[in-house]
Formats: C-alpha cells, structure tokens, sequence
C-alpha cells in the first residue's frame, strides 16, 4: 500500500492530481500570481525535499541497526522503506522541476 501511494505521488504531481491552489491563483493576475505560485512551489520544493531527506535517513538507520518487524514473518524493515525512500525522492525531483521550470517561464 505505501509503495504504490508513494510511488503514484510524482505522477499525480504533474497530471494536476494533487489538491492545489487554482481557485486561489485564479483570481490573482499579473505579478502576484506569478509570486504566489513560485512562493508555494518553492514551499512546495522544501517540504517534499525534507521528508525525502528523512525517509531516507530512516531508511539508512534502519539498514544499519537491521531493523525487523514485529509481526510473525520478520521482515527487515528497510526493505518497505525503501519504496518510501524512492517514491517521496522522486515526488521531490517534480516538484522541484515544476518550481524551475516556474522561475525560467517567469
């Protein structure tokens, strides 16, 4: 489940999927919506790249300590993580593109 939630989060991202400001953004015109859609994707750009960092610090730390499971199987923890790890470094990656492509367009 949280492999494909995480890994669906880039490519909802860039169809337009996401929950997103245009009924904010249209009724701005001119100079202030440009700011204001930079100002949140460049928001945007932080958080998602903060909780990619995190996600693969927890991956890391649990690769480390070979974290297991509590259930009956055991499982290395990393293992899960990894999709985590891979899917909100990718989400980053768009979200980061779409804030460049914003300032170049601007």
């Amino acid at each position: 489940m949280a492999a494909a939630s995480f890994f669906a989060l880039a490519y909802t991202f860039v169809e337009g999927g996401h929950i997103r400001i245009t009924l904010f953004l249209e009724k701005l015109s001119g100079a202030k919506k440009r700011f204001i859609e930079t100002w949140c994707l460049s928001m945007a750009s932080f958080f998602s790249g903060y909780l990619a960092f995190y996600f693969i610090k927890m991956l890391i730390i649990s690769y480390q300590f070979q974290e297991r499971s509590e259930g009956a199987d055991e499982i290395l923890i990393w293992i899960p993580q990894s999709s985590l790890a891979i899917g909100s470094t990718i989400f980053f990656i768009s979200v980061f593109h779409q804030f460049i492509l914003t300032i170049k367009k601007h």
